[in-house]
Order: C-alpha cells, then sequence, then structure tokens
C-alpha cells in the first residue's frame, strides 16, 4: 500500500472518530438521566479527534507530490540505463547492435515533456527521432519503434584501439541515455620496407596491430600465418609464427619459385579470427651473370735497345 493511500484511509477513518464522538455529545439530550458523565467524557475525545482528522488530510494532500515523485525517479532511473550492444568490442568497419527497449523519443514540442523512456502509448503516440553517440557525437540517426523501443545496427568508426562511450539521446527532448563501453581492436596492418627484392632473398615485412590472442576482446600478439602468392596463385607453404606484441617486425624469405613481377604476402591470425592484412612486394630479376670464358692479358716481345739509344740513355754503359 502507497503512503497516499494509507493517508486517505486514516483519514477517513479519523473523521469517523470524530462524528462517532459528535453523536456521543448530542447523546445526553435523547438518553435518561444519568447519562451526562458519558457525554463529558466524549467531549475530550472529539476535542482531541479533530486535530488528529486535519493532520489526516495533511497527510493525503502530501501523498500525492510523494507519489509523483516517487513515478519520477522511477522514470529517471529506466532513463539512465545504458544500451544494450552487441557485440561488446569490434575492428573499425565492423557492425554492432544497439538497443534499448520500452523507449518512445517525443516527435516535437507537443510531447516533448513526456519521459522519453516512458512505455509508449500505440494509440495516442508516435515515433521520435534519436541519435546514437560515440564518444559524445551523433555518428547515426534513427526512429524509435513502439513494439521495440529503440534500435539500431550501426558501423564501428575508424576510432583509437581502446575503449569509447557508446549511448543514445532523443533528438527533440535531449534525453539521454547511460553510457556503454565499446572496446575498438585495431585492424591489422601489413607492408614491406622496402617493398622490392629477388627470389631468395629475405624481406623485412613490419606488421601492426596484431590482435590474435584467445578472449574477448582478443589480447595482442598470438600465432599469426604469413602466405606468398603471386596472381591467383600461391607461392611456397604458408609459415605460422608467434609473437608476444602487436607491433613487430618479421624477416621474411621471397621464394625461390617467385618470377619477376607483383606479388603479395598475406598475414592473418592462425584461428583465422579478424580481417587478414595483405602487403604488396615487386619481384625483381635476377643479377645476371657473365660466364664466358676470361682472355690472357697479350705480351708484346720486347726489343733491345740499339746502339743509338743505348748512347742517349744516361749511366748505361756502351
Amino acid at each position: 500500500m502507497g503512503f497516499g493511500t494509507y493517508a486517505r484511509l486514516l483519514a477517513a477513518g479519523t473523521i469517523g472518530a470524530a462524528l462517532l464522538a459528535g453523536a456521543a455529545t448530542a447523546g445526553p439530550r435523547l438518553v435518561a438521566d444519568g447519562a451526562e458523565p458519558v457525554a463529558a467524557q466524549a467531549r475530550p475525545v472529539a476535542q482531541q479527534a479533530w486535530p488528529v482528522a486535519q493532520q489526516g488530510w495533511a497527510a493525503a494532500l502530501l501523498g500525492r507530490p510523494v507519489a509523483e515523485q516517487g513515478r519520477a525517479v522511477a522514470l529517471q532511473g529506466r532513463a539512465a540505463s545504458p544500451p544494450s550492444i552487441s557485440p561488446t568490442w569490434g575492428r573499425p568497419g565492423s557492425s554492432v547492435e544497439v538497443h534499448l527497449s520500452g523507449v518512445h523519443c517525443p516527435t516535437g514540442d507537443a510531447d516533448a515533456e513526456t519521459p522519453a523512456t516512458e512505455p509508449a502509448e500505440p494509440e495516442t503516440e508516435a515515433d521520435g527521432p534519436f541519435e546514437v553517440l560515440w564518444d559524445g557525437e551523433a555518428i547515426f540517426e534513427g526512429m524509435t519503434d513502439k513494439p521495440g523501443g529503440l534500435h539500431k545496427t550501426i558501423t564501428v568508426p575508424g576510432a583509437a584501439a581502446g575503449e569509447h562511450t557508446l549511448n543514445t539521446r532523443c533528438t527533440v527532448s535531449g534525453t539521454t541515455s547511460r553510457d556503454a563501453v565499446f572496446t575498438v581492436v585495431p585492424q591489422l596492418k601489413a607492408a614491406f620496407r622496402p617493398s622490392s627484392g629477388r627470389a631468395g632473398e629475405q624481406a623485412s615485412l613490419a606488421v601492426n596491430g596484431l590482435h590474435c590472442g584467445g578472449g574477448e576482446p582478443p589480447p595482442p600478439g598470438g600465432a599469426y600465418t604469413v602466405r606468398w602468392g603471386q596472381g591467383d596463385a600461391p607461392l611456397g607453404s604458408p609459415v605460422t609464427a608467434d609473437s608476444a606484441g602487436a607491433d613487430f617486425t618479421d624477416a621474411v624469405t621471397v621464394p625461390e619459385e617467385a618470377v619477376p613481377g607483383p606479388a603479395t604476402v598475406t598475414v592473418a591470425c592462425a584461428n583465422d579470427s579478424g580481417t587478414p592484412a595483405v602487403a604488396n612486394f615487386d619481384v625483381q630479376r635476377a643479377r645476371a651473370i657473365d660466364n664466358s670464358p676470361s682472355k690472357e692479358p697479350s705480351k708484346e716481345p720486347t726489343e733491345e735497345p740499339t746502339e743509338e739509344l743505348a748512347a742517349l740513355t744516361p749511366g748505361r754503359r756502351r
């Protein structure tokens, strides 16, 4: 039983007591002699009952605001609920379901005073617009639905890795839900540095954002696979390795069967989670080798100096 109902019953009972007490004061005039002492006792009761009745009426009047205040608190509690999001983590570009049941956003000034989280009345209320906020900024819009409340499928923006806030707001009334937390896992990336080389040589592969560990969201590092390809055909066999961190540099060998031209390397989690990263590589021609036989240098015969030349050479004896 609510406080207001209790107060009204108390007031009704007290007034009844006062009426009975009043009847008791008039009773001696109708009864035989000797009833005056009873009337004398009834008068103080009536005098005490009247203030009690006044208090009962005051309590009844106070009960209504208290009940209305309690209803407002209940509505405020529902407004404070965060939206339900599924999943609670993902990579940029992935999809997330945002849902908040029992919500009706107003359509304009006429029904703006209706709390946005109060269940809608299908016969009298229309669906209103809402916004989905990412870190306080509106990124998607929608309309509330009477049977289901608020529902929207959004795409994770290209945000930095880590935790971000996600909530909803009625466009007209400005009523905003509490924050839900969404964790962004970085997109896997890979690139060669430098991006060209010859078959059989080693190349430096830079990997960023590797989150292949077990768990939700997946922790940094984990097992990953490297696959070479050229055109539609694979080159060599896949190589699987482990990393303790999300960002690292790996030395990979260009397959011997690679021919000059463009090639690719695909880096993916060994458990097939997430989106693979693709790095481009240019296979260069092998160095030309000269296998022709070497030539011996020719030897010119030396001539003996003539007597005339010997005579002109200082220090030479004739």
